[in-house]
């Protein structure tokens, strides 16, 4: 989309910038739910409005393996954790999904 700013009919930008409206994320399920302390457990997210600037949040600490399957789906390698269960969030641009997912860190 382009954005133009004008006060009554008086154009005071054109220069073209497009910005994207991005939908909140919604998480519906996460698998395998539970992984070793040490990180490295590829889960499968399953939500919406994913894109592929999604980011995983696993407790305060991101993934650092994010791939992009579809607006509905993403891939994300589990950061090294303390035992026990970890809010997961995902992201688009530092703002968090709508809703979090528990995966539990054994």
């Amino acid at each position: 989309r382009e954005v133009e700013v004008s006060n009554e009919k008086a154009v005071f930008s054109s220069n073209g910038l497009k910005y994207t409206n991005l939908r909140d994320v919604h998480l519906h399920t996460i698998y395998p739910a539970h992984g070793p302390i040490l990180g490295g457990t590829i889960v499968t997210i399953v939500g919406r409005h994913f894109t592929n600037i999604s980011s995983c949040l696993f407790g305060a600490m991101h993934s650092s393996n994010v791939t992009f399957i579809s607006s509905t789906q993403i891939l994300c390698v589990t950061p090294p954790h303390v035992g026990g269960f970890a809010d997961v969030w995902v992201s688009h641009n530092k703002l968090n999904s709508s809703n979090s997912l528990k995966f539990q860190y054994q």
